[in-house]
């Protein structure tokens, strides 16, 4: 429903630019209730990400191994990945500043020392032709690459790798970064920070037990 009636709000924005009618409508969304939570099955585990990379070293592709080691390591989406420019790994920063999260607000990226010998690796072997034209990590033979791009290079690791194609999702990575976060114990503020959350309401989705926790629990009752 909220995605039609975005659709009608872009429709109308676009005849007024169009042709200058003049339409003044105030589109509301509706608010949507559904509880989220992370469901097992559609998680990668630690033993699907070992198995990821090590098809990338297999097939001696760096630069994908860069980028699933970025996202499990720092917690990025995939948006925020592909800002990562050289500077960003020959300047050895600790904490990058100038990454555009969500809602273009800009966040801390913290850089871990495994991460950052990962993007030097990746850095040695960059295609060099593109280096006078652009100053993002991540490019292809014809540039700066896409989120498709991203998105294609996961399947068909997963797929060489034995994990389930519906797991196959770089966000899933990010998600395995904040498992693992608080799986270690951390304050609810500091997952959030590395998050890069602006409400710890969404952090609280890595603190809940599984669903298959309350599914087996109900069987005890």
């Amino acid at each position: 429903m909220n995605r039609q009636l975005v659709s009608v709000k872009q429709f109308i924005t676009f005849l007024n630019s169009r042709f200058e009618l003049g339409l003044n409508v105030r589109i509301k969304q509706e608010k949507t209730q559904k509880q989220y939570s992370l469901k097992e099955d559609e998680l990668l585990t630690e033993s699907d990400y070992e198995a990821l990379i090590a098809a990338t070293v297999a097939n001696n592709d760096i630069r994908s191994k860069a980028i699933f080691e970025a996202m499990n390591y720092s917690g990025m989406r995939v948006s925020e990945m592909l800002q990562l420019r050289m500077d960003h790994v020959t300047s050895n920063k600790k904490i990058i500043e100038d990454i555009k999260g969500k809602g273009g607000k800009y966040r801390d990226i913290y850089i871990s020392d495994k991460l950052r010998e990962s993007l030097k690796a990746y850095l040695e072997v960059r295609v060099q032709s593109y280096s006078s034209t652009t100053k993002l990590l991540f490019v292809g033979q014809r540039g700066p690459i896409s989120r498709q791009t991203v998105h294609n290079n996961m399947k068909k690791y997963a797929a060489v790798a034995g994990i389930e194609l519906s797991k196959a999702h770089a966000h899933n990575l990010r998600h395995l970064f904040g498992l693992r976060l608080a799986a270690k114990g951390g304050p609810i503020q500091d997952i959030a920070k590395y998050m890069g959350h602006t409400s710890i309401e969404l952090t609280k989705i890595y603190l809940e037990k599984p669903q298959s926790y309350f599914a087996d629990l109900i069987d005890q009752l």
